[in-house]
């Protein structure tokens, strides 16, 4: 890869994945509603306390994600990530081996006096 080459790549982007409602969401949303409710039918309490309850109800809600996730592992019905294949894994080995040359290059380049300390900075900022 020469440093033409590199030059004329746009960066690529991960593209945006919409997950839309998860599980978590629901959780949370009923365990605010739920610190509302509380602190809404305790009237005449120090300010501190209310701070606690709530507190204390959305710690709930976030211990019945905890749960939720756990036991929806034990179901097997939980977050998979597909294992890398031989061929994922050659393919991101090459990659690494390309940048790596096009950094060594990009170094012997700057070395030589053909690239500027600004153009260094960037293009070697986008490859690391």
């Amino acid at each position: 890869m020469s440093f033409a080459t590199l030059t004329e790549q746009p960066p690529t982007q991960a593209p945006i994945r919409d997950a839309g409602f998860r599980s978590w969401h629901f959780y949370v949303l009923l365990s605010m509603v739920a610190a509302t409710v509380a602190v809404m039918l305790t009237r005449e309490t120090h300010p501190a306390a209310l701070l606690l309850l709530s507190a204390a109800v959305i710690a709930a809600g976030l211990a019945g994600v905890a749960l939720h996730g756990a036991l929806a592992g034990f179901a097997g019905r939980g977050d998979h990530r597909a294992a890398l294949t031989l061929s994922d894994i050659d393919v991101l080995e090459r990659e690494k081996a390309l940048t790596l040359r096009s950094i060594k290059e990009l170094e012997f380049d700057r070395a030589m006096g053909k690239v500027s300390d600004a153009d260094f900075e960037d293009l070697s900022g986008r490859l690391k």
